[in-house]
């Protein structure tokens, strides 16, 4: 009886637990608020702690906070919330993954001085049906 208390005890702890590690969560919630010219990369600004983002002024002039970068083709993502799981871009290793655009780009348009991430796997719903 006792093994079975302990082997219960230890499946509430990791269920329990499951959606952070050192205290930092796996699934973050966000807006995606636009894509970024001439780089294929989606913006999303950060809804859920922490701040693991940058300030910018988007190209229509309006401010955002906490706002990341992520690799997508236009329409990939649809503008509104988002619950995604991601990992820090690896410049070496991920570079293919900002594909070339078809269209001519003009020289104004740079890319945002804003972490890049690579998003792992996403939804529109929430993070427990995301990981579930």
């Amino acid at each position: 009886m006792k093994k079975h208390d302990l082997l219960f005890s230890l499946l509430f702890v990791i269920i329990g637990f499951g959606c952070e590690k050192d205290g930092v969560p796996k699934c973050f919630q966000g807006t995606v608020i636009g894509y970024e010219y001439c780089s294929n990369a989606v913006l999303i600004q950060v809804v859920s702690p922490p701040k693991i983002g940058g300030e910018i002024t988007y190209y229509d002039k309006t401010k955002y906070e906490n706002v990341v970068r992520a690799p997508a083709q236009l329409g990939e993502f649809s503008l509104g919330t988002i619950y995604f799981t991601y990992r820090p871009y690896d410049k070496e290793k991920d570079l293919e993954l900002f594909k070339p655009q078809n269209t001519p780009c003009q020289m104004l348009y740079g890319a945002f001085d804003i972490p890049t991430i690579v998003i792992i796997d996403y939804s529109t719903l929430n993070c427990l049906d995301h990981e579930g």
